[in-house]
């Protein structure tokens, strides 16, 4: 994983392309009062979602299903994720502090080793990318602003 511009209107993102095309992106929308870590998918040609937010795991744990994180977000009247064609984003990490507890989730995206994301196509089948997540320490803590302990 490294570092590049970012995406929207994010000024960095950490990033890594798997060995099908797809790219994974890890960025931080920094607000007044809390830092926002996003993870955010972009499929290869051919690929598309079907309106669906995925699911993931990173090193075989359990599975967190991004369909509710977006909802919990729409409760609290904010955008927690997002899904269309050939892209999703999605909040991983959200915290008043600049400092990520060695519990917290998004120290799993720092120190995990794979990510796989399982997301529903539009011929109904469900598929499996995965994403290594080696070199995700430096290029998260350098793009989003964040420190580990």
């Amino acid at each position: 994983m490294v570092n590049t511009p970012g995406v929207g209107d994010q000024s960095k993102a950490a990033t890594t392309t798997n060995s099908d095309g797809q790219k994974l992106f890890i960025w931080a929308k920094h607000l007044q009062d809390r830092s926002l870590v996003f993870a955010e998918v972009h499929l290869d040609e051919g690929n598309e979602f079907a309106g669906r937010m995925p699911i993931y795991r990173i090193d075989g744990g359990d599975p967190v299903d991004t369909e509710l994180v977006r909802r919990e977000g729409e409760k609290q009247g904010s955008l927690w994720g997002f899904v269309t064609g050939k892209a999703c984003f999605w909040l991983i990490w959200s915290s008043n502090g600049a400092t990520v507890d060695s519990t917290d989730h998004l120290a799993k995206w720092m120190n995990g080793k794979t990510l796989k994301v399982t997301y529903l196509a539009p011929d109904g089948s469900k598929k499996d990318i995965e994403f290594s997540l080696a070199g995700s320490l430096t290029a998260i803590q350098q793009a989003t602003g964040l420190t580990a302990p």
